[in-house]
């Protein structure tokens, strides 16, 4: 049968083995259950927030970008963010 290990404090260790047999497989089996939820929320979750794949309109979008960018439309985010700065007076 396979095993799976529960770290434990050590006053939780000694607590749990006060209890009978059939308390500590119910416990067990509730702090499995509670694991396996969270872990699937987190692994739910995460599938959420993954983009879909590249589709046309972004790869359209992308040469868009680097076509500005090689006509000089575009400026370093260093430089605007300093611009901006200056314009609210907040310049460090």
């Amino acid at each position: 049968m396979p095993s799976i290990t529960i770290e434990l404090p050590d006053s939780a260790y000694r607590a749990a083995l006060s209890f009978p047999p059939a308390e500590r497989m119910r416990l067990g089996t509730i702090a499995l259950s509670a694991a396996f939820a969270t872990t699937e929320a987190a692994y739910q979750d995460e599938a959420e927030d993954e983009e879909p794949p590249t589709t046309v309109e972004h790869i359209a979008a992308i040469r868009e970008a680097f076509a500005d960018e090689e006509a000089g439309e575009c400026i370093d985010g260093d430089v605007f963010m300093a611009e901006l700065r200056e314009k609210r007076g907040r310049e460090k």
